[in-house]
């Protein structure tokens, strides 16, 4: 589930936001028993107060952090004016929350407009701790990309649950800094790819690279099938007749993008475009996505 704001309005603090997106509902811990009614020691199950589904199984140490509560140090930058929310949502039936805010915006080539954007998510399911990661949109499609930091190890900012106004000043102005210096380092990748035209030799390497021959006992089916994908999207996916796109290694990038965010295929999901967007921003495919833009810089 997800809520986009209507008319350029965005709510004024997350707790409007998680109203607006349905996921006003409360966190509860419960006993966990066998068959036999007998309490099993040391554990927990984390409910939804609404229905009562379970989200996960914690140690019973954990203590969860209500949706209402777990953005509310984001509220700093929206009153100053250096983010708007933008849209928030859950995975996996609610086991992840997310609340993305906008702060700002760039065009590697004119017409070609790139949201940069903050993602705020927190787990319900004991799998992790609330974490902010640095995104980006490509607003012409929609393409939803996440950006590595730290070279790829652990990506994204570990945040502290506080309680105190000016520590939740500080770690949001903490995070939009660093998210100030990764955009500026993205922005400069995204316009020396927008400024490097591939050849069909170059493009076709790239793609070998990214997606090798699979081993001569395993069928090539999938592999080329997804490179033939690719190269439809290269050349004629969304965004790609924009002037200065066409045939640069930009194009190639977006075209990954758009695989990942609309075409790769997902398994066991009930709602397989969720799932891509999930992957996207916190699975194989933002590793995907990475890997692919370190090729074309190096093209």
């Amino acid at each position: 589930m997800s809520w986009f704001t209507p008319s350029g309005e965005s709510p004024l603090t997350s707790k409007e936001a998680i109203i607006q997106a349905g996921l006003n509902w409360p966190v509860e811990l419960k006993e966990l028993k066998t068959i036999d009614d007998l309490p099993i020691e040391g554990f927990r199950a984390v409910m939804r107060g609404t229905d009562k589904s379970t989200l996960g199984v914690v140690r019973d140490r954990y203590r969860p952090v209500q949706n209402e509560d777990a953005f509310t140090f984001m509220d700093s930058l929206v009153a100053s004016g250096e983010m708007k929310y933008q849209t928030a949502g859950s995975f996996s039936n609610g086991k992840k929350v997310w609340l993305l805010g906008k702060i700002g915006e760039f065009e590697p080539v004119p017409n070609d407009e790139v949201g940069k954007y903050l993602l705020f998510y927190n787990t319900h399911d004991g799998t992790g701790s609330l974490r902010a990661l640095f995104t980006a949109i490509r607003v012409v499609c929609e393409n939803t990309l996440r950006l590595a930091l730290s070279q790829g190890k652990d990506e994204g900012l570990r945040l502290k649950h506080t309680v105190n106004i000016m520590n939740h000043l500080t770690e949001a102005k903490a995070i939009l800094g660093l998210a100030d210096k990764s955009f500026v380092k993205y922005e400069a990748e995204a316009k020396l790819l927008a400024g490097k035209q591939l050849d069909v030799k170059m493009f076709d390497s790239f793609l070998k690279q990214l997606f090798p021959d699979p081993p001569k006992d395993i069928s090539p089916v999938r592999v080329e099938r997804t490179r033939a994908k690719i190269t439809e999207l290269f050349e004629s996916g969304k965004g790609q007749d924009i002037v200065n796109v066409s045939g640069t290694a930009w194009a190639a990038e977006a075209a990954i993008v758009e695989f990942v965010n609309y075409h790769k295929t997902v398994r066991g999901a009930s709602d397989p475009q969720s799932r891509r967007l999930e992957s996207s921003l916190l699975g194989t495919s933002a590793t995907l996505i990475d890997t692919a833009r370190q090729l074309l810089l190096a093209a």
